[in-house]
């Protein structure tokens, strides 16, 4: 038999495997389920449970409740251990729980569900699991369908929401809207799926408290002194509020400090943005010499025939391309190299576009369909880096050898064919000119 100690994540179970390891203790991070959640622990052997507790401040006697691994058990060392996802449902059912924990005399675990039946394992005395949006395993019976819900104990949902039908293998819970938990044999089971539905937290803590209080088998007016069940009611919902007042102190410091980081990062981007206007107001003049030295370097380009701007575009227009391949020379003809100037893909058009069987457009063995779709593998970090700085004629430069060349993939073969090899190999106008490809 194996113990688990419940950690909140795998480095939290590494840091404790750690700590047990200095004490002498054998422990090793384990991923365990629990009613078929999973969690990780720290797992360490029976005989070092006492040497174990004691090396991470775990008072005895430690309560226990088996996991779904009839070899290991966890060790419930904190009234409410939670296995819930993170999400601000369960953070209000978590919440409402430790605000019931002493009165529940139990050590507690809550378990999300997801509308399925769970097997019914009888849990120790004074140990608790709850399970949130669950019905006990019926054996042989198909899962029910769940029905909908737009108000419970008299609190309105916004929406409705799921709940279970009821089983009758426990003792009901009944809410003035039907039957809303079944308790059996230390298990608590919430059929309402009050957790992954989009609930506020002032519905969950109400609904929630309400079955707490009635699990606890002290349902409103069952008590014979309305003295006695005034004062115990009145405090039950002190104390919820106070609870849920808690509760939403923690919610608005996590939003203030979302909206603190939030801040600090648009005052980074602000000043990044002023730097940047200053910088350009400071360095307009020779950026104009830049601009205008690039657009010389580009109608210079070896293959640049015309440059010209349309349509929030560059338009290159190229003489005729030569590719070699294989022993072979390819006339791909004249294209067009359409450049976004606010940022985008580029595309290519051949003036004389071939087609395949199928109708489809070929601009070239690797630019494609209608648009002048383009795959430049390797290249595309470079161009694209390029252009973002606006080193338009480097760009072109890289896209114009990318015309030149043929990457010999076998499913690019046939549009290769599509071009036929010329009898006399001619050279390209950047061969003569002594330019590089």
């Amino acid at each position: 038999m194996w113990y688990a100690i419940f950690c909140e994540d795998e480095k939290v179970a590494e840091r404790t495997a750690r700590q047990l390891g200095r004490a002498k203790v054998l422990a090793a991070p384990h991923q365990l389920t629990l009613g078929g959640a999973y969690f990780w622990s720290c797992i360490l052997p029976k005989a070092d449970r006492t040497k174990a507790l004691g090396a991470l401040g775990i008072e005895e006697p430690a309560r226990t409740t088996p996991t779904d691994d009839p070899h290991y058990e966890l060790v419930l060392d904190r009234p409410v251990i939670s296995l819930l996802p993170t999400l601000p449902t369960a953070s209000a059912a978590i919440a409402v729980v430790q605000a019931f924990a002493a009165d529940l005399g139990a050590r507690v675990v809550l378990i999300p569900g997801y509308g399925a039946p769970v097997p019914v394992m009888k849990s120790p005395g004074g140990t608790l699991r709850i399970h949130f949006y669950a019905l006990p395993a019926l054996p042989g019976v198909q899962p029910p369908t769940a029905q909908q819900m737009g108000m419970c104990f008299g609190v309105a949902l916004p929406g409705l929401v799921n709940v279970l039908p009821a089983t009758g293998l426990g003792t009901p819970i009944q809410a003035p809207e039907g039957i809303v938990a079944e308790a059996l044999e230390g298990n608590l089971f919430i059929l309402a799926d009050l957790i992954h539905a989009p609930l506020p937290s002032d519905a969950v803590f109400p609904i929630l408290g309400h079955i707490l209080e009635a699990f606890m088998g002290h349902p409103q007016g069952a008590e014979s002194d309305p003295r006695q069940a005034y004062i115990r009611i009145c405090t039950g919902r002190a104390r919820l509020r106070q609870a849920a007042l808690k509760h939403k102190i923690r919610e608005i410091d996590e939003e203030l400090a979302r909206a603190s980081k939030l801040l600090a990062l648009k005052s980074a981007e602000k000043e990044q943005v002023l730097q940047e206007l200053e910088a350009l107001k400071q360095h307009r003049g020779s950026a104009l010499e830049q601009y205008a030295r690039e657009y010389d370097k580009l109608i210079a380009s070896p293959h640049v025939k015309e440059v010209r701007i349309e349509g929030g575009m560059i338009r290159i227009k190229t003489d005729d391309i030569f590719l070699h391949y294989n022993h072979s020379t390819r006339h791909m003809g004249r294209y067009e190299i359409a450049i976004p100037i606010e940022g985008g893909n580029i595309s290519i058009f051949n003036e004389r576009p071939k087609r395949q069987p199928d109708g489809s457009i070929v601009h070239h063995p690797h630019v494609h369909g209608p648009h002048g779709g383009v795959c430049f593998g390797e290249l595309q970090e470079s161009i694209t880096r390029l252009i973002a700085s606006r080193h338009y004629a480097e760009a072109v430069q890289l896209v114009i050898g990318f015309l030149h060349q043929f990457k010999p993939i076998e499913h690019y073969l046939s549009y290769l064919e599509l071009w036929e090899p010329l009898r006399q190999p001619r050279p390209c106008s950047c061969e003569l000119k002594g330019g590089q490809r």
